[in-house]
């Protein structure tokens, strides 16, 4: 798996990016473990001043499903 965080501004600028590769393999024993909670994948980025939203991308190497997420940022004051 291939994940990648785009931190942007209000103009869609991009201030940061943190890109990560991962593999793992789900036996036919965990395999309905799987299915019903997902895997936990923690990242931790700093927010950049003036980031307004983070883009995340998540791709599957073996297959070439691409999925994607944008998460608005709530206004921050200095």
């Amino acid at each position: 798996m291939e994940e990648t965080f785009v931190e942007v501004n209000e103009t869609g600028a991009t201030l940061s990016k943190v890109s990560d590769t991962k593999e793992f393999d789900v036996s036919l024993a965990n395999r309905a473990t799987f299915d019903a909670r997902g895997v936990t994948w923690p990242v931790s980025m700093p927010l950049m001043p003036g980031a307004t939203k983070i883009t995340v991308v998540v791709r599957d190497s073996k297959t070439g499903h691409v999925g994607s997420l944008t998460v608005p940022l709530p206004l921050r004051q200095n």
